[in-house]
C-alpha cells in the first residue's frame, strides 16, 4: 500500500534531490505533496513521468500525509515538524532539530549534517573493529551548502572577476570565487565555528562517545561535492591495508586505490554518484596506530538525500 509523502522545501536543492530520489527507487509513493513558500506556491515541478504543484506549506492540511521530509532550518522549520508531529505524521527532519534532545521523539529522526554523515560513514566500521581515540579533520564544503543562493554567488563572482567587476558577497562573508573561507559557521567564544563544534558532537554520537575531534571546517570555489582529509588516531592495532579491507566490505563506500587508473578521487568526478568515496589511504607513521586518508561525496544527494530516503523506510 501507497504512502502520501510531503517534502518541504520541495524546490530546495535537497528538496528536488529527495523527488528524484523518490522517483528513481521502489519507494512506496502514493501521493505526493511539493511544499514550498508562499511566493513559491503553484510552481510546477516534475516528480517522475507526472508533473506537481507545490503547494504553500501554511495551506497545507497535514491530515493529508503520512510522512515529512522537512528540510528547512530555524525555529519556523521547528514549529512546523512540532504541527506534523502533533497530526501523526511521521517526519525526517533533515535540519537535525532534535539530534541531541534527549526526549526520544518515535515518529521523527532527525539527520546529521552532510560532512557527519561522510565522515561517519567512513568512521563507523573502523570504530566496530578498533577503537577510536582521536580524529583530526579539515572540511572542504561545497557551495551547495548554502543552497542555490551559494551556487549563484560562485558562479557570479567568477563571471565578475574575469572582467574585473566589482563583487558582492551577500552569502558567504567574503569573496568565494578563486578564494577559500576557514569559516562556514558563526565564530564561538572559544575560536571554534559552530560547523566544528557540531561535527565533533555529532561523530561522538553517530560512532562513539569516547572519541575526540577538532575540525576545521573550510568553504571552497565548489558547486557539488564536500572532501574531508582525515586522520585517525587509535587505540588498539589497525593500519591502512586493514582499513581499506574493512571499507570494501561496507556498504555505501567505493574505494580508489593508487594503483588504480584514476589514483584519487575529486568532488568534479563524484556529482551525481550515490557512493562515498575514499581514496589516498596511508598510514601515519607520526603515531603508533594511525591513518589518513580523503574522502568525497555529492553532498546533496549522497549525504542528504539518499540517506533521508532511506532513513524514511523505517516508517513505511
Amino acid at each position: 500500500m501507497g504512502l502520501n509523502i510531503a517534502v518541504f522545501d520541495a524546490v530546495s536543492l535537497v528538496g528536488h534531490e529527495i523527488l528524484t530520489i523518490l522517483a528513481e527507487t521502489d519507494f512506496p509513493v502514493s501521493e505526493l505533496y511539493a511544499l514550498t513558500t508562499t511566493r513559491q506556491g503553484g510552481k510546477e515541478m516534475s516528480f517522475g513521468d507526472r508533473d506537481v504543484k507545490a503547494v504553500d506549506i501554511l495551506k497545507f492540511d497535514f491530515d493529508k500525509c503520512d510522512i515529512l521530509f522537512h528540510t528547512g532550518h530555524g525555529q519556523t522549520a521547528k514549529d512546523i515538524i512540532e504541527q506534523a508531529l502533533k497530526q501523526n505524521v511521521k517526519v525526517v527532519d533533515l535540519g537535525g532539530h532534535y539530534l541531541f534532545d534527549d526526549i526520544r521523539h518515535d515518529n521523527c529522526i532527525s539527520m546529521p549534517s552532510a560532512i557527519a554523515t561522510q565522515l561517519a560513514a567512513a568512521l563507523k566500521p573502523l570504530q566496530a573493529e578498533a577503537d577510536i581515540k582521536r580524529v583530526v579533520v579539515s572540511t572542504y564544503e561545497a557551495t551547495s551548502s548554502e543552497g542555490k543562493d551559494g551556487m549563484d554567488e560562485l558562479f557570479n563572482q567568477s563571471r565578475k572577476f574575469f572582467v574585473h567587476d566589482a563583487m558582492e558577497n551577500n552569502v558567504f562573508g567574503k569573496q568565494i570565487a578563486f578564494n577559500v573561507i576557514p569559516q562556514t559557521d558563526h565564530f564561538m567564544k572559544d575560536g571554534a565555528t559552530e560547523s566544528e563544534w557540531r561535527l565533533a558532537a555529532e561523530i561522538k554520537k553517530e560512532v562513539g562517545k569516547s572519541i575526540k575531534l577538532t575540525a576545521t571546517c573550510v568553504q571552497v570555489p565548489v558547486f557539488i561535492g564536500h572532501g574531508m582529509s582525515v586522520n585517525v588516531e587509535f587505540n588498539s592495532d589497525i593500519d591502512a591495508k586493514a582499513a581499506r579491507k574493512i571499507w570494501r566490505a561496507t556498504e555505501g563506500l567505493t574505494i580508489i586505490d593508487t594503483a588504480s587508473e584514476m589514483e584519487f578521487v575529486t568532488p568534479a568526478e563524484i556529482a551525481g554518484e550515490d557512493a562515498i568515496f575514499l581514496s589516498r589511504i596511508r598510514d601515519d607513521s607520526t603515531v603508533d596506530y594511525g591513518i589518513s586518508f580523503w574522502i568525497t561525496a555529492d553532498n546533496i544527494r549522497a549525504s542528504v538525500a539518499l540517506q533521508a530516503v532511506e532513513a524514511a523506510r523505517s516508517f513505511a
